[in-house]
């Protein structure tokens, strides 16, 4: 019994680690080769890693899983995919495995584990390997991830139950539930994207990290925050 808290512990290095090596791809990528052995071996190395998030995803390894950072908490689910967000994806391994970390996170049927920002900013790293990737496979993933994601959202919204309010004014509001509210924010972020024009420059992934939202990935911009809690 005494031994009880060292998975716990384990699981916190981990994440710990996969995000330390999440900024570290972001740097390699500017100033080291991609062609350079120290590189592929480091992509190798963040690939297995990803992996090995998805695996604990799947196997509900993470659920409910809080981590200390600093003075504040975040539960592991979002510090492994915030370090999704800060990666670089120009590599087609680290792109498949960011893939099915962010399509096995995000469609949890029953409750989701990214909300807000985190799956506004899964939607915008499965469109952008979509649109840069150089892999046909990883573009058919992409998509299909990218259908599979947003589609998800909508049928948890769909089950979440609904409580009668004969006030229109309050109903206006305010969300029923946290998934209603996720859904009216892919929905509004999905319409902006559709009227804009792709980046000219986009040859990689890096500076898509989750702190440089813009308006459209924004999830606390012009939302009501009233759902019932």
């Amino acid at each position: 019994m005494e031994r009880i808290d060292l998975p716990s512990d384990a699981v916190a290095r981990f994440c710990h680690l996969v995000g330390v090596w999440g900024h570290a791809s972001a740097h390699m990528a500017e100033v080291e080769s991609k062609t350079s052995s120290s590189y592929q071996t480091f992509c190798r190395l963040l690939a297995s890693a990803l992996d090995t998030a998805t695996a604990l995803v799947s196997h509900g390894c993470l659920d409910g899983v809080v981590i200390q950072v600093g003075d504040d908490s975040k539960t592991a689910v979002h510090i492994l995919a915030e370090s999704v967000f800060c990666s670089d994806l120009s590599q087609e391994r680290i792109e498949l495995a960011a893939m099915k970390f962010l399509l096995t996170t995000g469609c949890r049927p029953q409750q989701a584990m990214l909300r807000k920002s985190h799956l506004l900013q899964s939607i915008r790293v499965l469109y952008h390997v979509y649109l840069t990737t150089e892999s046909n496979a990883n573009k058919t993933t992409a998509r299909a991830s990218l259908q599979q994601l947003v589609t998800s959202v909508f049928v948890r919204m769909i089950n979440s139950p609904v409580d009668d309010n004969d006030d229109d004014a309050a109903a206006a509001a305010e969300f029923p539930s946290e998934n209603h509210r996720d859904a009216f924010l892919v929905l509004r972020s999905l319409c902006k994207l559709s009227v804009r024009n792709p980046p000219t420059n986009m040859h990689s992934h890096i500076g898509l990290q989750a702190g440089n939202s813009n308006t459209t990935w924004d999830a606390e911009k012009n939302v009501p925050d009233h759902t019932p809690g």
